[in-house]
């Protein structure tokens, strides 16, 4: 896939891009990322596009901000990429400021907010973000077409929604050419697609990429194993145990430098499937099912079910003694969040998905606190379910094993699927869930 590098004057400012993954050009826009309909890429996951003006710049990238952007400004030079070190080396960050909230909230998550890293000067665009750059600098807005979507929960309109969305996703790959790879581990999200391929008779292949290492990872190679046999599938099975490539390692500092999560198995797993078939493939994920329809913990045991529990339970008793009892397992103080404002800090912060509520940090809390009532007063969200989605969008979504799939599959070259990443599959959620029905059978709308 194509770079695109590129510099200017607005006004006494330099502008230099820098930009991977690029897509398609329309008149004065060029598109990068993933992008199957050339007429609305607003419906992507994974999108940025850019708008010359002639007197400005305009960047605009998806709700889910999967295609990740940096800018800066230094010297009267605003710098903006998809990798900052196109720009930079590893020892000019030393120069940056540190954020010190976001580097606190980086340790807890292993990732920064929707709009920071770690460095004051170096920011990212917000999900469903827009960065304007002219003659008098940059500015930088956001829009949220979900705020007030009304909660009215009705199973079988939730259920032809996300079939709808996933079904979008995967037909453009119908006779493509290409050698479309599912990753399959066998569970809820990635069986959904797979029936659906296979209803679509669309053909495709399953991988499971495996680390030895990973204990719990054997048991669900052999459970994905299984039932790849009832689909009449061979699993092809990538063990990436001890791999261990400078390539692969200098790639994965570099692209998943604001983001700590292993990433290994992505970025090697990808590897050994262009060594088998090239760059002329297509990745299938299921990504992003459990925040998008779940908001957390999806598993059937009973420490999910208590974690749900506190973001959906009705009795305040029942919350306070799971409190207290995480409390005391963790030797840490915590509370089940009595107020809104706390409720919306301890989903944003949470303690191990736990919606709970940790105030000993007066200045960390107040750092929080501070971009929620922003986001209220830009807003004005309907529904706490609502405030939560965007909370969602703009911390774990495009923070955490999202950026992994899609980094792997941009420094491979490869085509990207994931069918559950689409933002009307957002707004359905929004609309038609059931919170009781997904307390007690989570993502419930796909089994």
């Amino acid at each position: 896939m194509e770079s695109f590098a590129f510099s200017c004057h607005l006004g006494k400012y330099l502008v230099k891009i820098s930009l991977g993954n690029f897509c398609f050009k329309n008149q004065n826009k060029r598109v990068f990322g993933y992008c199957s309909d050339r007429q609305n890429c607003t419906s992507g996951f994974c999108y940025l596009e850019v708008e010359d003006r002639g007197d400005c710049l305009v960047f605009k990238n998806d709700i889910f901000g999967g295609y990740r952007l940096y800018y800066w400004e230094a010297k009267e030079v605003i710098y903006v990429t998809d990798d900052i070190f196109n720009f930079l080396k590893v020892e000019d960050c030393s120069k940056f400021e540190v954020n010190e909230y976001e580097e606190k909230f980086y340790r807890r998550h292993g990732y920064t907010s929707g709009d920071s890293t770690f460095y004051k000067n170096i920011k990212k665009m917000p999900p469903a973000g827009m960065l304007e750059i002219s003659a008098t600098g940059y500015k930088v807005t956001t829009v949220c077409d979900f705020a007030r979507i009304p909660r009215t929960p009705d199973e079988r309109q939730f259920r032809i929604a996300v079939e709808s969305c996933v079904e979008r996703g995967l037909l453009p790959l119908k006779n493509n050419g290409k050698k479309n790879i599912l990753c399959y581990s066998g569970g809820v999200d990635s069986s959904y697609i797979a029936q659906k391929l296979v209803a679509l008779e669309i053909d495709f292949e399953v991988v499971y990429f495996w680390d030895r290492k990973i204990g719990t990872m054997e048991r669900s190679m052999r459970v994905a194993r299984e039932k790849a046999k009832k689909l009449g599938k061979e699993l092809l099975v990538i063990d990436i145990t001890d791999k261990q490539e400078e390539n692969i390692e200098e790639a994965i500092r570099r692209k998943m430098f604001f983001d700590r999560h292993y990433s290994k198995i992505h970025f090697y797993g990808v590897a050994e499937l262009v060594k088998k078939w090239g760059t002329d493939i297509v990745m299938i994920n299921g990504q992003n099912s459990d925040s998008i329809l779940s908001f957390g913990p999806s598993e059937t045991k009973l420490t999910s079910y208590l974690k749900r529990y506190l973001l959906y339970g009705n009795s305040y008793f029942v919350k306070s003694l799971l409190a207290k009892i995480i409390s005391v397992t963790f030797k840490i103080n915590l509370v089940y969040p009595p107020h809104t404002v706390e409720k919306l800090i301890s989903f944003y912060d949470n303690f191990k998905y736990c919606l709970l509520y940790d105030g000993r940090d007066k200045e960390y809390i107040g750092y929080l606190k501070e971009k929620i009532l922003s986001f209220q007063e830009k807003f004005n969200f309907s529904d706490l379910n609502n405030f939560y989605m965007y909370l969602k969008l703009f911390s774990f979504v495009q923070g955490s094993d999202n950026q992994i799939v899609i980094q792997s599959a941009k420094h491979w070259g490869v085509q990207l699927v994931m069918p559950f990443t689409n933002s009307d599959l957002v707004q359905a959620t929004l609309k038609y869930k059931d919170d009781r029905k997904e307390l007690h059978k989570p993502k419930y709308v796909l089994k």
